[in-house]
């Protein structure tokens, strides 16, 4: 017993005349045998659908096509989440940026880098950390971990300055 039943992939020959060309060249003619041997391998070889096979395996491609397109929408809302996410979130780093520059005379590079040494050193998101950064200015105090983290990061960058 089949699992599957494929009965609608069975072919149909096509008639050999309806493939073959009827401008043949003088020395085709002449040459009985090869024209022959070509319309017997062309009647093994070609073979066409049936209307109703055409329309199954159009709605498959159309339904292959409708999950493909469907993935890639999927795909692109989750990138354009995550891209609204990030611009969000710059504007609240880059206003840290600018509260490290402003304490700590350094460069905006500088003042990244001091921010990235904070979050990776207390496995805190940039974001989180430069929102805890900014909030300090609207009257919040900053967590202790990310108070001690940020001395130890200024020190560590005027230490290395100085070698």
């Amino acid at each position: 017993m089949a699992l599957f039943d494929f009965g609608f992939l069975r072919r149909e020959w096509r008639n050999l005349d309806d493939v073959l060309p009827d401008d043949v060249s003088a020395a085709d003619q002449e040459d009985g045998s090869d024209l022959q041997a070509l319309r017997g391998e062309a009647r093994v070889m070609h073979q066409v659908t049936t209307p109703h096979e055409d329309q199954l395996l159009s709605t498959a491609v159309a339904s292959a096509r409708d999950t493909a397109l469907a993935a890639e929408v999927l795909e692109l809302r989750s990138v354009n989440e995550q891209l609204r996410r990030a611009l969000a979130s710059r504007a609240v780093i880059d206003q840290a940026r600018g509260m490290v520059m402003a304490l700590t005379p350094c460069s905006s590079a500088r003042a990244w880098d001091l921010l990235v040494d904070v979050s990776q050193h207390c496995n805190v998101k940039l974001r989180d950390v430069a929102a805890a950064l900014v909030a300090t200015s609207k009257g919040e105090a900053l967590p202790d971990q990310l108070q001690r983290e940020l001395r130890r990061a200024v020190r560590r960058a005027h230490a290395a300055d100085l070698r």
